[in-house]
């Protein structure tokens, strides 16, 4: 089962060690590591994005005001893995997770090591985190996108948490797995923080809140 990894990235050089420790086993083993890796940048120096192409082939996006959704977007079209893995670029694995990803992933599930939950008007709404979440080509496909760049087309989180709830919606389950990857969780560099990006915060959770409740109203 070919695994391809879209990894979008803009500058840190100081993630590169844990990327490559998370995309090549150890033991070099082609069952522990990924066939194909994509990495998006955007917007890295031309120094890092060199020492960034080093783990794999670099797509170029150069659209500014875009998030994290547009990115791995960008990485899933150009991707021919039978499993794609959306990773930030901020992790560390603790063993040789692919193997376990191969072992686990099948079709009409997504996976991902971290399970949370918003909530909206008292209800728990289970997500899986962006920062690592995987399924088949063909489960992503029933999700066209499979990010939603129309309902939330600037920087500002929530994509994950709208991801799965249409997952939800569609009949695709939500599984936490074990995998031994960790999230270093120090601020991935892909988002520029400014007054507009923390306007594009609370818009985007008043848009996921918006469409969680009206998909509560259409079931009554």
């Amino acid at each position: 089962m070919k695994i391809s990894i879209v990894c979008p990235v803009l500058d840190h050089p100081e993630f590169i060690t844990g990327i490559n420790s998370a995309i090549n086993s150890a033991i070099n083993s082609a069952i522990n590591s990924a066939d194909e890796v994509i990495i998006v940048d955007t917007g890295s120096t031309p120094e890092n994005r060199a020492l960034w192409a080093e783990c794999g082939t670099v797509i170029d996006y150069g659209v500014r005001g875009h998030n994290y959704g547009h990115w791995c977007n960008a990485g899933y079209a150009q991707s021919s893995g039978d499993v794609v893995i959306f990773l930030n670029n901020d992790v560390s694995p603790t063993g040789d997770w692919l193997a376990d990803v191969r072992r686990d992933v099948e079709s009409d599930a997504i996976y991902g090591p971290e399970l949370l939950a918003q909530l909206v008007d008292g209800i728990k709404i289970p997500y899986l985190s962006g920062w690592c979440i995987a399924a088949t080509k063909e489960t992503w496909s029933l999700l066209d996108g499979p990010w939603n760049t129309i309902d939330y087309p600037a920087a500002g989180y929530w994509e994950d948490n709208d991801l799965c709830f249409r997952a939800l919606q569609a009949g695709i389950t939500l599984q936490q797995t074990r995998w031994p990857i960790a999230h270093l969780d120090k601020g991935n560099g892909t988002s520029r923080h400014n007054q507009a990006y923390y306007a594009d915060v609370a818009r985007n959770k008043a848009t996921f809140a918006a469409s969680v409740r009206r998909a509560m109203y259409a079931a009554v």
